[in-house]
């Protein structure tokens, strides 16, 4: 009488586990949310765009928009007295693009890469990239790590449709001046903020 109890609970412990499994499984292939449908339209941007001034929303994005205490302007001593020289530097170029002196500033234990820019003999943060392992977050919240749908519920109507790529990315303003989110599996693998494109 044992034996034949004992065959139909390790039959019954496989099926649940293999139940769960499929289960898991048809989880993790669920499709992305849809991004229309996340955002809700306004009166001033429908779900394609039309209508919005994405450059304003940018440059706006560029003035009052912050990775923990690091912020577009933020000169070389300010950026040294929080986190430390930089690990690495490359060398000062000047770039055709604005005709101005550039240098990379990599903090790679702290995830940060900026691009410093020479104005007025001084250097300031005219770009900045965190990924992993960084711990900051923009003002709404939104750091490495967060869902998409908690990035579309922080910025809802500044979203740029036309120049996101979701779901590989979200562009905040524009690839002129904001915010681009990069995402891997539904979440933030990198957070950029400045102008992406000239």
């Amino acid at each position: 009488m044992t034996r034949p109890l004992m065959r139909n609970s390790r039959c019954s412990i496989m099926c649940i586990a293999l139940l769960t499994l499929c289960l898991i499984n048809n989880e993790s292939k669920a499709e992305p949310p849809n991004i229309t449908q996340l955002r809700p339209a306004t009166s001033a941007q429908d779900v394609s765009g039309a209508g919005t001034d994405f450059s304003a929303i940018g440059w706006d994005l560029l003035k009052t928009e912050s990775l923990g205490p690091l912020r577009i302007g933020l000169s070389s001593s300010e950026t040294v007295a929080l986190l430390g020289s930089p690990e690495t530097k490359s060398p000062k170029r000047v770039w055709p693009a604005d005709a101005q002196e550039h240098q990379q500033w990599a903090y790679n234990k702290a995830g940060l890469l900026f691009d410093m820019v020479t104005e007025a003999d001084e250097q300031r943060i005219a770009t900045i990239k965190a990924s992993g392992p960084c711990k900051f977050k923009t003002k709404r919240g939104v750091g490495v790590g967060t869902d998409a749908q908690t990035v579309m519920s922080a910025y809802k109507a500044e979203i740029n449709l036309p120049e996101s790529d979701y779901p590989q990315s979200l562009v905040v303003g524009s690839v002129y001046g904001g915010l681009i989110f990069s995402l891997k599996d539904g979440q933030v693998s990198s957070i950029f903020l400045g102008a992406a494109a000239e």
